[in-house]
């Protein structure tokens, strides 16, 4: 899983196999301050677009927009591609969980 939102490169951040893409979406998942609003859903076959707005505070400009592309077999995700569209810094509780800093 590639997470577009890093903005160190322009590859973004690599997550993979099931356990560090576990960690990823468990600390996304728990994190109560921060919510993903989904904008748009396209599924076609094995494949699905989904288009979201990711909240991480009460601002106007406290949100970014992105997009992941994701690949389905036997039901289980084998492919996921993360792309946000960022101006800047954007605080994601997966990066405090891999630094070991969430409760």
């Amino acid at each position: 899983m590639r997470d577009g939102g890093d903005p160190t490169g322009p590859e973004g951040a690599r997550y993979e196999g099931r356990e560090a893409c576990l960690t990823f979406w468990q600390a996304l998942a728990e994190d109560r301050s921060t919510q993903f609003e989904p904008e748009e859903v396209v599924v076609a076959g094995d494949r699905a677009t989904i288009r979201w707005r990711y909240r991480f505070g009460d601002g106007p400009a406290d949100s970014v927009r992105g997009v992941n592309l994701m690949r389905v077999r036997d039901g289980l995700i084998v492919e996921a591609l993360g792309y946000s569209k960022t101006a800047g810094e954007v605080p994601l509780a997966a990066e405090q969980a891999s630094e070991g800093s969430l409760a």
